[in-house]
């Protein structure tokens, strides 16, 4: 069953997809946010450019909190995708997996 939500799904919720806009950099913080409020950031998983990986303290941050580092390549990136779903599915815990669909921040050159 597919339940759709335009406010905070209900705790009880065990494994949610979550397709969010990225348009500014604190886009992150309020995902985070929402995930704490119903007490499910423990189980918050994303998707997010390799680039990330990289960066000094938020890689190991994101790496040590299972962020699936993709490389928008979908000949590299199909074996990640399956890795990580069934893993997902065999481990019996709860997940919010998050990913942002567009892959990256609104600015006026894109536009």
């Amino acid at each position: 069953r597919v339940f759709v939500y335009g406010t905070a799904p209900p705790r009880q919720i065990q494994r949610l997809l979550l397709l969010v806009n990225h348009v500014e950099a604190p886009d992150w913080s309020i995902v985070f946010w929402l995930a704490t409020a119903v007490g499910r950031l423990d189980a918050l998983r994303v998707f997010a450019k390799k680039a990330l990986f990289y960066v000094p303290l938020i890689g190991s941050g994101m790496r040590a909190m299972g962020t699936v580092f993709l490389s928008r390549q979908w000949e590299r990136d199909i074996q990640e995708v399956k890795r990580t779903f069934a893993h997902l599915r065999s481990s019996g815990k709860p997940y919010w997996l998050m990913s942002h669909a567009e892959g990256s921040r609104v600015t006026p050159a894109k536009l």
